[in-house]
């Protein structure tokens, strides 16, 4: 089973802005597995039928983009572009042979996580991330209309293997807030929709995670 209608029909009447289909779908690693376009464009099928048959308007979000640093990862981002141009593929030929299906007509989720901000405002990896989007979009980034093509449904700054020093509370806690901060300033200037990940820490597999922004 791909997934449990019990479940998706909670989810489409839980009176959420959005569904989420998916979740780094085309990555691969030790907390994912690597699903294929053909697959995917199968399940974000079903997925948009079970929620639109209990709530016709809730908007869908098409699964989520696994991080890469906006700016800098130029290539990764142009795999993800590729990833989808293949599910479109696979949607129009084999899920609905002969249609029209767009990855450009659907909302996208993104996840952003980088010390944005820190240690100046030069690192930005969430407007880089909007410029290559909005340019796949064909979009103007200054018109405001990204937000109606993309969501980060997953904001937050970084830890491990970013450049941060994971051992200093200060440089997490002072990267964390200029993150959130510089998250914001973007997001409302490009008016796209943004989900801050969590406000807590956690332990994941032994490994700390402080991603929470608690207190002053």
């Amino acid at each position: 089973r791909l997934f449990d209608t019990n479940i998706l029909n909670d989810a489409a009447q839980g009176g959420a802005d959005a569904v989420q289909c998916g979740n780094e779908q085309m990555k691969a690693g030790a907390f994912n597995r690597y699903i294929t376009p053909a697959n995917f464009a199968r399940f974000f099928d079903l997925c948009v039928k079970a929620m639109h048959a209990v709530r016709p308007d809730i908007p869908v979000i098409l699964g989520s983009l696994d991080p890469h640093v906006g700016g800098v990862d130029y290539q990764p981002l142009v795999d993800q572009a590729h990833y989808l141009d293949a599910m479109q593929q696979a949607m129009n030929t084999v899920v609905h042979p002969g249609g029209s299906w767009s990855w450009r007509s659907q909302t996208v989720g993104l996840i952003d996580s980088w010390h944005n901000g820190y240690p100046n405002q030069s690192v930005n990896s969430l407007y880089g991330l909007f410029v290559f989007w909005a340019q796949q979009f064909h979009v103007n980034l200054n018109s405001g209309d990204l937000g109606k093509h993309l969501w980060v449904v997953e904001g937050t700054g970084c830890v491990n293997g970013c450049g941060i020093n994971a051992s200093s509370s200060y440089d997490v806690a002072v990267s964390h807030i200029l993150t959130l901060i510089t998250d914001v300033q973007t997001t409302l200037r490009y008016r796209v929709p943004f989900f801050y990940f969590s406000s807590r820490d956690f332990y994941l597999d032994g490994v700390s995670w402080p991603m929470g922004v608690l207190d002053s």
